[in-house]
């Protein structure tokens, strides 16, 4: 009688299946992450805007500080954000 044997898997493919695995969750992982932003030179960021209804708190970027006057973030820019700063990535919020 003829026993049947079981494919028995070759390291060289235990490397490709391992290498495989590392490739996907690389991808996965990159397609989380989040994009650069810009320097506050790029957009001519200043801590005190000028023109009324311009302000950082106005954009729709900006991502306010812990209570009303604390210093914030941008989702575009990097570094702290004054709320009443301005720079020319200006977007407005949306109008209920």
């Amino acid at each position: 009688m003829d026993q049947d044997k079981a494919p028995c898997a070759s390291r060289r493919d235990a490397l490709k299946l391992g290498l495989g695995v590392a490739a996907g969750a690389m991808a996965v992982g990159n397609a989380f992450a989040q994009p650069a932003r810009l320097s506050k030179e790029a957009v001519k960021y200043t801590d005190s805007g000028n023109v009324e209804g311009k302000d950082c708190d106005d954009c729709s970027q900006f991502v306010p500080g812990r209570s009303g006057g604390d210093m914030g973030t941008c989702k575009i820019v990097d570094g702290p954000i004054h709320p009443h700063g301005h720079c020319i990535a200006f977007s407005p919020k949306p109008k209920r």
